[in-house]
């Protein structure tokens, strides 16, 4: 479990102070037997995405062993993970164990939650930022088979669900009925606005551009709160989903039913021509706006990438053939 903003506000809520980043789940649980449950003051606190994947289960690793960490994330997850416990998932797998870890850390976070006379009104939302990273074991885990991915296509960075659809887990007692689910499209971004309206907060307008407030679910209505989603693989090739439909701007283009085909396996952009122009054009409006709420045009955060997957094909031959020859040629000397 990284140690996100999430986890550091929880701990310095829990301990009302400022907390360092001694990170995982033993920065989640209280180090003290007693404790005010809330907090006198609000800390906000800056934190590199890089640092919510180590694993600094030691509250002091030292330089050596950040510098190590700091080396790559291949090298991290393809070795044991230092500071967790060993062998837990039974899959010979360090990210597998590293899950497990996670689910015992939400455990104590929802202890805590309930030690502080806050249960009954706490809202805890668990869900994650990408798809299961393939550089941390995912052949050998399907290899064993557990699919990391489960049925969706492709993993981490990936525009494809496997790299970007995420569980969402909500719990709010009196609020929210246990057991219920809920099959309406909600975006990560959507979290923004479902708290400024449950908060009587309004948002300003150029703020949460991208965000619909999913309230209506959390009490019970079924009906779509947002009309599109747009996702983004790490190269920046965005994909729209509308409904069930998603449309992934490549050349050629890409275009999948995901109620009839969650793999995204069936390419239908020449059965369906009209849909097709229908959310390509949606697409570029949403773009050129930089917005998916209603309000003044803003600026896009990051460049928007349409692969050609013809020519990048025609760059990997090219490159293939190019390597050959100088390969038979030094051969030939």
């Amino acid at each position: 479990m990284g140690t996100g903003f999430g986890a550091l506000a929880l701990a310095g809520l829990l301990k009302d102070e400022l907390v360092p980043n001694a990170g995982a789940a033993g920065l989640l649980e209280p180090k003290q037997a007693h404790y005010a449950g809330t907090a006198s003051r609000v800390c906000h606190i800056y934190q590199s995405g890089g640092q919510a994947h180590q694993d600094t289960w030691d509250p002091k690793p030292g330089l050596a062993a950040a510098a190590e960490q700091q080396s790559g994330s291949r090298k991290l997850l393809a070795s044991p993970f230092k500071y967790t416990p060993q062998g837990k998932s039974g899959l010979e797998n360090a990210a597998a164990d590293l899950i497990m870890e996670t689910d015992a850390a939400v455990g104590r976070v929802l202890a805590a939650v309930a030690a502080a006379g806050a249960e009954q009104d706490t809202l805890v939302i668990f869900t994650s930022d990408n798809g299961f990273a393939p550089y941390a074991g995912a052949k050998e885990l399907e290899a064993r088979g557990h699919f990391p991915s489960g049925p969706l296509r492709d993993y981490k960075t990936s525009v494809h669900e496997g790299g970007h659809r995420e569980p969402f887990i909500v719990r709010w007692p009196g609020k929210v009925a246990a057991g219920a689910t809920n099959g309406q499209l909600v975006h990560q971004a959507d979290v923004l606005a479902t708290l400024a309206e449950i908060l009587g907060t309004p948002l300003p307008a150029d703020a949460g551009e991208d965000s619909f407030s999913f309230l209506p679910l959390l009490k019970g209505v079924d009906a779509p709160t947002r009309p599109h989603a747009i996702s983004c693989a790490a190269a920046g090739t965005p994909g729209l989903r509308v409904g069930s439909w998603k449309y992934i701007a490549t050349e050629p283009a890409q275009l999948y039913d995901l109620a009839a085909d969650l793999g995204e396996t069936k390419n239908l952009a020449a059965q369906e021509p009209a849909r097709l122009a229908e959310m390509k054009a949606l697409l570029e409006k949403l773009i050129t706006e930089g917005r998916s709420t209603p309000g003044a045009a803003q600026k896009n955060d990051v460049k928007v990438v349409r692969l050609n997957l013809r020519n990048e094909l025609v760059e990997v031959a090219e490159s293939l053939s190019l390597k050959r020859q100088r390969m038979l040629g030094s051969t030939l000397q």
